[in-house]
């Protein structure tokens, strides 16, 4: 994707919001693969980062017949949200995914994004109160409640949602950080 952005960046400018997003989303990507709290992982979300803010102001550049529906709005403004959860910037993240979820209310991923910035910033009574409505059959919404529940010092709950986020045959993460926070759960909470 990196290589591919770059040829179209040589032909067609580096203004386009479209090939940010693009190459926000693949560094994204490559930040998860490295270790948590290196510097490599700091590196390719800073570059995220720094793409995504450029995307998500208003006045930039798509391309002709954009390649990214919501690059500059919604789906920009989430990937940027999760970019500084992921960074250790949960009131910032929390501001880019309310932004989202006013271009695009129904968008589960910045609502899910603004329930694990409530968490992060420690407001667990707000999580769980924005966590409620969206169980149902996403994988993502349980793993949040059962981390809502551990922070809660409730680990009998926290097991038990956890185990309804593992459930073989839900869907995959909406957001891929939360594999993580699967296994740092799964570690912290006893069986």
């Amino acid at each position: 994707v990196l290589e591919t952005v770059a040829a179209a960046e040589k032909s067609e400018g580096t203004g386009s919001s479209d090939l940010r997003y693009l190459r926000a989303q693949a560094c994204e990507v490559l930040a998860l693969r490295q270790p948590p709290g290196g510097p490599e992982r700091r590196r390719f979300l800073d570059a995220a980062l720094a793409d995504l803010q450029v995307a998500t102001t208003p006045g930039t550049v798509t391309l002709i017949g954009s390649l990214v529906a919501g690059a500059t709005s919604f789906a920009g403004l989430t990937r940027l949200g999760t970019v500084l959860l992921l960074l250790g910037r949960p009131i910032e993240a929390a501001s880019a995914f309310e932004s989202a979820l006013v271009a695009r209310p129904e968008h589960e991923e910045a609502q899910l994004g603004r329930v694990e910035a409530a968490l992060q910033s420690g407001d667990v009574g707000r999580a769980w109160a924005l966590v409620k409505p969206l169980l149902g059959a996403g994988r993502d919404a349980w793993l949040l409640a059962a981390a809502i529940a551990h922070a809660s010092g409730q680990s009998a709950s926290a097991r038990t949602l956890l185990d309804r986020a593992r459930a073989p045959g839900l869907p995959h993460y909406l957001a891929l950080h939360r594999r993580e926070r699967e296994a740092a759960l799964g570690a912290a909470i006893p069986s």
